[in-house]
C-alpha cells in the first residue's frame, strides 16, 4: 500500500512540474489567437491568417550605430520593421509583435486591452 502512494504521490509531482514548465514556456513568448499558437519564426500571413488585422501598426525605422569589439569599431545596422499590436478586448492582454522582413522576431505582453 505504501508503495502504491508513493508512486501515485511521484506521478503527482512529476505531473505538476512538467505541466509549470509547459505553462512557462508557453507563456514566456507565445500567446493564443484564435486556436493559434502564435510564436517567434511565424511569418506575417500566418499571423495575419490567425488573428486578422493588427489594431495598429507602428514602422520601426533602421538604425546605425558603431560598436568597439576590442579589435577596432564595426558598424552595425539593426534592420527596420514593425512593431503589429493587437487589442483583443479589455478582458485580454494586449500583445505587440515585431516584424523584420515579414518575420516574427519578437513578442511583448502590454497591458490589458480597451472595448473599441
Amino acid at each position: 500500500m505504501k508503495t502504491i502512494r508513493l508512486s501515485l504521490l511521484c506521478a503527482s509531482v512529476a505531473f505538476f512540474f512538467i505541466g509549470d514548465a509547459i505553462y512557462t514556456s508557453a507563456y514566456a513568448e507565445d500567446f493564443w489567437c484564435n486556436d493559434k499558437i502564435i510564436s517567434v519564426g511565424m511569418s506575417a500571413g500566418e499571423v495575419r491568417s490567425a488573428c486578422g488585422k493588427p489594431t495598429e501598426i507602428k514602422l520601426r525605422p533602421s538604425v546605425r550605430h558603431r560598436l568597439y569589439t576590442g579589435a577596432g569599431w564595426d558598424e552595425v545596422v539593426e534592420s527596420g520593421g514593425e512593431w503589429w499590436i493587437y487589442n483583443f478586448g479589455s478582458s485580454r492582454l494586449m500583445q505587440k509583435l515585431l516584424l523584420i522582413d515579414g518575420v516574427v522576431t519578437e513578442n511583448q505582453t502590454l497591458g490589458f486591452g480597451y472595448d473599441r
